[in-house]
């Protein structure tokens, strides 16, 4: 069940509108989400409380040290016996 899955994992409450089939097994996926702090209840403790906001940083880290890249080296044949490519032409 689709909303088993989704109450199990804490990505959605445990409402009940009346006579339900899969009562328990419901409650008991909420109960477990809960334990487990899934989903909302590790967001947020829980549905209808506020996500707390977390700022983004508002420019990125440099670098203290300049990063060297090696040069790239020339290609060599897979195999001691394959033919050379031929030379590749620029339009």
């Amino acid at each position: 069940m689709l909303n088993h899955i989704l109450i199990n994992n804490g990505w959605a409450d445990d409402v009940d509108y009346g006579d339900r089939k899969y009562d328990e097994e419901l409650k008991a996926a909420e109960s477990f989400a809960k334990r487990n702090d899934l989903g909302v209840w590790n967001l947020c403790d829980g549905f209808g409380q506020p996500v707390p906001v977390v700022r983004a940083p508002t420019s990125a880290p440099r670098s203290q040290q300049p990063v060297q890249v090696p040069a790239p080296q020339q290609e060599q044949p897979a195999h001691p016996s394959a033919p050379e490519p031929p030379p590749r032409t620029h339009p």
